[in-house]
């Protein structure tokens, strides 16, 4: 059995300032708290690592990860400039967790380990998005939208701590690595890049491609960045619908048209 108790309050404010009818400015600062889940508090005592998911028990308690953030940027609509019109968007944020939480490897079984608090993080970058509609491209019966979104994103640790990761090639004896303030997170990747266009014909017939990019991004156990992090990947999508009635349409989807690896 168990009983743990989280309490705090959360403040958060905002503005928004619009210096065109359809374009503004904005700002805004929060503050947020998670506590542990259950299979985080039942998994936390680093004698007795456990697989996961594990049956509840009985460990030493986790403090909530409580998150700060702060942003701001521009956003729109422009009739007329690009297509026909265009929603646009652009703005920066910067969010610090305290008390992260992460799974610790322990033994040489990827899936056994345990919770712990590993102190602070940051996250902070840039999203840029825009969307533009073109309507009669070829002679009126079609309609045409292109999106394209950007984000850029610097997740790093930023309390040195040493942890245990028997898998990691690149371990020392005691098969522990050392994370230095500023070493990235694994499993994020710092640049992703979001493209899709669709048309419409006749409004019975649509067609469409996406495209996403993910930049490389290190192994979850590689916390220290000590190996070669997972390269860059970029998947193509495709998909289509012919709305043969109101009531009936027709679909197709293919996912990873290269099949990218």
């Amino acid at each position: 059995d168990g009983l743990h108790q989280y309490i705090r309050f959360n403040p958060a404010g905002g503005f928004t300032y619009k210096f065109t009818a359809d374009n503004s400015l904005y700002g805004r600062y929060s503050e947020s708290s998670r506590a542990p889940t259950p299979v985080e508090l039942s998994c936390a005592d680093p004698v007795n690592p456990c697989r996961v998911p594990n049956a509840f028990i009985s460990d030493p308690s986790l403090e909530q990860v409580v998150s700060k953030t702060f942003e701001g940027g521009l956003r729109g609509s422009l009739d007329g400039v690009v297509g026909d019109y265009l929603d646009w968007n652009a703005g920066y944020y910067h969010t610090r967790n305290n008390n992260e939480i992460l799974f610790i490897s322990a033994g040489n079984q990827t899936n056994r380990g345990y919770f712990s608090n590993v102190g602070q993080t940051r996250r902070h970058g840039v999203e840029a998005g825009a969307t533009a509609v073109f309507d009669g491209l070829l002679g009126g019966f079609d309609q045409w939208r292109f999106s394209l979104n950007y984000s850029w994103i610097h997740a790093t640790f930023r309390t040195p701590f040493t942890v245990s990761s028997p898998n990691n090639p690149k371990r020392d004896s005691n098969n522990k690595i050392h994370v230095q303030a500023g070493d990235k997170l694994p499993g994020v990747a710092e640049h992703m890049v979001k493209f899709s266009t669709d048309i419409d014909l006749w409004n019975q017939f649509s067609f469409g491609v996406d495209m996403l990019y993910n930049d490389s991004q290190y192994y979850r156990g590689d916390e220290a960045n000590l190996n070669e992090p997972v390269p860059a990947y970029m998947v193509f999508n495709l998909r289509s619908e012919i709305r043969v009635t109101d009531y009936l349409s027709l679909f197709g989807r293919v996912d990873n048209l290269f099949d990218n690896k």
